[in-house]
Formats: C-alpha cells, sequence, structure tokens
C-alpha cells in the first residue's frame, strides 16, 4: 500500500504537475485533457451535458482539424493498447483488440458527427457563453481576477 501511494505521489510531481504547468490557455488545456483525461472532452448530444466537450468548439476552427485530432487520437490508443497486449499488460485476444478498435472508430466518427452538427449552433454559442460569464463571476468572487 506505502509503495502505491509513492507511486502516486511521483507521477503527480514528476509528471502531471509539469504537465499541468504547460496549461496556460485554451489549446493547451485542450492538450491537457487529451494526454491525461480524453473522456473529459467528449461531446454529447445535450448540449449542457457537455462538460468540458465545449472547449473543443473554442479550440479547434474547422471541422477537419477536429476530426484529424480525433483519428490522431485513436491510432495513438490503438498503438497504446498494441503495445500493452506484447507486455502482457491487457489481457486482449486479436479479436478482442479488433472489436475494441472497431467500437472506438464508431465512437469517434459519433464525436466528429456531433462536432459537425453542434459547432455553430445558437444553443451551443449560448452555453459557452453562460458558463464564461459563471467563471468570471467565480474567479472575481475568489479574487483570483
Amino acid at each position: 500500500f506505502q509503495q502505491a501511494i509513492e507511486l502516486a505521489v511521483n507521477t503527480v510531481r514528476d509528471v502531471l504537475v509539469p504537465a499541468f504547468a504547460r496549461v496556460t490557455d485554451l489549446p493547451s488545456c485542450v492538450s491537457f485533457y487529451r494526454q491525461f483525461s480524453g473522456s473529459e472532452l467528449t461531446l454529447s448530444p445535450e448540449i449542457k451535458d457537455n462538460e468540458e466537450g465545449l472547449l473543443n468548439f473554442l479550440v479547434y476552427e474547422d471541422v477537419e482539424k477536429y476530426q484529424e485530432e480525433e483519428m490522431i487520437t485513436w491510432e495513438k490508443e490503438n498503438k497504446e493498447i498494441l503495445e500493452r497486449m506484447k507486455l502482457g499488460l491487457v489481457r486482449y485476444t486479436q479479436e478482442d483488440y479488433e472489436n475494441d478498435k472497431a467500437e472506438r472508430l464508431e465512437y469517434a466518427k459519433e464525436q466528429i458527427r456531433l462536432f459537425t452538427e453542434q459547432r455553430n449552433s445558437p444553443e451551443v454559442l449560448a452555453e459557452i457563453e453562460y458558463r464564461k460569464n459563471l467563471n468570471i463571476k467565480r474567479l472575481k468572487e475568489q479574487k483570483v481576477i
């Protein structure tokens, strides 16, 4: 148990803190999420459920850039899973891997579809503006700005 705690502390200190220190704007924030918690950037059919996924609309100028990033992420995950399989860190058969790969591709396509459909919608723009104003209010209340 002690070793697990030490590993967690060391990982936070050596990996997360330096990476978080590089978060200085919205693109670097999205990059941080993609590296450490890509699921936070998930888009949902319900605009209010998009959470940090709304950052995608502020960072990616067009569908092509978003699609490119989604496919890069998909390919990276494929390589990571294959590497973990080789090392015996994940117990996937080749069939399991192919099924997972296909499911993740469908997920990526769904994310691209949602981005395409929602990117200029008045509801998305209103939700982004609402959250921006709410965050500014909170920062002022905390005397950060």
